[in-house]
C-alpha cells in the first residue's frame, strides 16, 4: 500500500486452512513480498522471522513503493508543512490501527482455536464484515495493479525514449505480457524474500536519482496553479503511501512464538524506518516536482533511463506477485479456472490506466477508496468487536473518531479524485504515457 502503500495481493485460504502464499501490498502502498508457497499443512512449518528489527525491515520492504513517488508532489499541493504534519498523523494512527488489528487477531485466534491468522481476510471471516472486507480488498487489488500498469508504461517511454508507441498499445502490450508470465510461473514463492528485497532496493535507488538529478537539473516544471478541491485527494495520497496494516497478520504469522508478542515493536521499527526515509524525501525535493517524482529527471538523459530501468525492475515483481495471488485467490475461493481469472485482470487492469491515464489521480483514488477504510477503519472496527468493547471507553471513543475521520477522508477524496481525474481528461494534451 505504499506507497504506496504503495499498495497492495494477499494469498487468501484454502478451506479448511489457510494457504500461505506470496503476499503483496498496498495497497500500499505498495511493494511486493514473497512467502514461502505451501500447502494447507505448511502452516505449521517453521517460521523465519526471529526477531521484531527483521519484522519491521520486512515490513517496510513491503510497504515502501510507488507511492513514495507521488509524497513530495502531494506535500506540495498542501504545502510541505501541512503535508509533514499530517504524514507524522498518519504514521501515528496507522501504529495504533495497528497495534488494535493484532489485539484483534489474538483473541479470534483463542476463541475459535484457529492457527495464527494470515490476513485481513482471513480475520474477516471470523467477524460480521467478510463482504465488506472482501469488496474492498478486492477493489483495491485491481486499481493498485492499474496503476503498476501505468506507472511501468512511464518507466518503459523513460528507459526507451523517444518512445512513440500509444499509451493504450504499450499498456495492452505491457498487461498481456506480465499476465502470460504470471500464468508461466506456477509460483514465484519459492524465491523466498529475495525480490521483497530487490523490490524496495530498486525504488529507493530511483527516489535517489530522482532527487539528485532534481538538484542537478535547471530546466525545473512551473509552478501549476492548485485547487482547494485537490487538498482531500492530496491527503488521501499521503494516507496510501504510509498505510502499514495490509501485510501486518503475514509478517506476525511469519515470527516465531517468542517473537509473535513483539510485532507491535516490529511495526513501530517499520514505521520509523520507512517514515524518517519519507521525511527526507520531501524535505530534500524540489518545492515545484511533477506528480511522479521520476518525471522531474530529464528525458534522455542517462540517469532518467537507469531509473527507467530499475522501476520497471520494481514494477514488473510488484505486478506479477499481485496477480499471482488474485488468480489463486479467486480460483480457491469462487472455483474459477486461473486463466480465465487472469483474461478478466487483464482487461480491468487494462481498463484501470487507460481510464484513469493520471498517476497522482490514481494514486489519491486508490488511497480514498480503499486504503483508508483497508487500514485504519476496519482494523479497529475488528478490534472493538473481537473484545466486545464498550463503545464509551477510550478505545470505543478512539473508534469513533478514527471512524468517522476515515469517512470523511474517504468520501472527500474520492470526491476530489473524480473531480481532479475530469479536470485533467478535459485539460490535458498530452499523451497518458508522457503525462507529468
Amino acid at each position: 500500500m505504499a506507497s504506496d502503500h504503495p499498495s497492495i495481493a494477499v494469498a487468501m485460504e484454502d478451506d479448511p486452512q489457510p494457504l500461505e502464499a506470496a503476499t503483496l501490498l498496498s495497497p500500499s502502498s505498495s511493494g511486493p513480498s514473497f512467502n514461502s508457497s505451501s500447502s494447507p499443512s505448511s502452516s505449521t512449518s517453521t517460521p523465519s522471522i526471529t526477531s521484531p528489527w527483521a519484522a519491521g525491515l520486512l515490513i517496510s520492504a513491503e510497504v515502501v513503493g510507488t507511492g513514495i513517488l507521488a509524497l513530495p508532489f502531494f506535500c506540495s499541493v498542501i504545502t510541505k508543512p501541512w503535508g509533514l504534519s499530517y504524514l507524522a498523523l498518519n504514521i501515528g494512527v496507522n501504529y495504533y490501527a495497528g497495534a488494535r488489528l493484532t489485539q484483534a487477531a489474538s483473541i479470534v485466534e483463542q476463541r475459535h482455536h484457529v492457527p495464527p491468522i494470515l490476513d485481513l481476510l482471513e480475520l474477516s471471516q471470523l467477524t460480521t464484515l467478510p463482504n465488506l472486507t472482501l469488496t474492498i480488498y478486492y477493489t483495491n487489488l485491481i486499481l493498485v495493479m492499474g496503476s503498476y500498469l501505468l506507472t511501468i508504461s512511464t518507466s518503459f517511454s523513460s528507459l526507451l525514449y523517444p518512445l512513440t508507441v500509444p499509451s493504450s498499445i504499450l499498456t495492452f502490450l505491457i498487461v498481456s505480457i506480465l499476465i502470460a508470465l504470471s500464468l508461466r510461473l506456477n509460483s514465484m514463492a519459492k524465491l523466498g524474500k529475495a525480490p521483497t528485497y530487490v523490490s524496495i532496493t530498486t525504488i529507493l535507488v530511483v527516489v535517489l536519482l530522482s532527487l539528485i538529478g532534481a538538484k542537478t537539473t535547471a530546466d525545473q516544471p512551473p509552478p501549476t496553479a492548485i485547487s482547494p478541491f485537490q487538498i482531500p485527494g492530496s491527503l488521501s495520497g499521503i494516507s496510501f503511501a504510509v498505510s502499514s496494516q495490509k501485510l501486518l497478520l503475514n509478517v506476525r504469522k511469519s515470527m516465531d512464538s517468542s517473537s509473535k508478542l513483539k510485532i507491535n515493536e516490529a511495526l513501530f521499527v517499520a514505521l520509523a524506518m520507512y517514515g524518517l526515509f519519507y521525511v527526507i524525501t520531501i524535505l530534500v525535493a524540489p518545492s515545484t516536482v511533477p506528480p511522479l517524482l521520476l518525471n522531474v529527471l530529464k528525458d534522455g538523459s542517462l540517469m532518467k533511463r537507469i531509473a527507467g530501468l530499475l522501476l520497471s525492475v520494481h514494477l514488473v515483481i510488484s505486478f506479477t506477485i499481485n496477480n499471482q495471488c488474485l488468480c489463486h485467490s479467486f480460483s480457491n475461493k469462487f472455483n474459477v479456472p486461473s486463466s480465465k481469472v487472469a483474461f478478466a485482470t487483464c482487461f480491468f487492469v487494462w481498463a484501470v490506466s487507460n481510464g484513469i491515464p493520471f498517476f497522482e489521480d490514481l494514486t489519491s483514488l486508490i488511497g480514498a477508496l480503499t486504503t483508508v477504510p483497508l487500514t485504519l477503519a476496519l482494523p479497529v472496527l475488528y478490534a472493538m468487536e473481537a473484545e466486545q468493547s464498550d463503545w464509551n471507553g477510550l478505545h470505543g471513543r478512539m473508534a469513533k473518531l478514527i471512524v468517522f475521520v476515515s469517512v470523511i477522508i474517504t468520501v472527500s477524496g474520492v470526491l476530489s479524485s473524480f473531480w481532479k481525474i475530469n479536470k485533467d481528461w478535459t485539460t490535458t494534451t498530452t499523451k497518458a504515457n508522457n503525462y507529468k
